[in-house]
């Protein structure tokens, strides 16, 4: 029965661990996403100078 038991517990802690994983990475890629939104809605262009059109 320990036997069985313990099979129980190690399933469970690897289950956990994988799902924490998948947790962290979806988070990741959700602030990735929000940031991308931002940046469309933000763009980051700004006008030419004088000094860019020398170049």
């Amino acid at each position: 029965m320990s036997g069985a038991l313990q099979e129980a517990i190690n399933t469970l802690d690897s289950l956990t661990k994988e799902e924490g994983s998948l947790y962290e990475r979806l988070m990741v890629a959700s602030k990735s996403i929000e940031r991308l939104g931002d940046d469309l809605n933000n763009p980051r262009i700004r006008e030419s100078t004088p000094e860019d059109i020398r170049e």
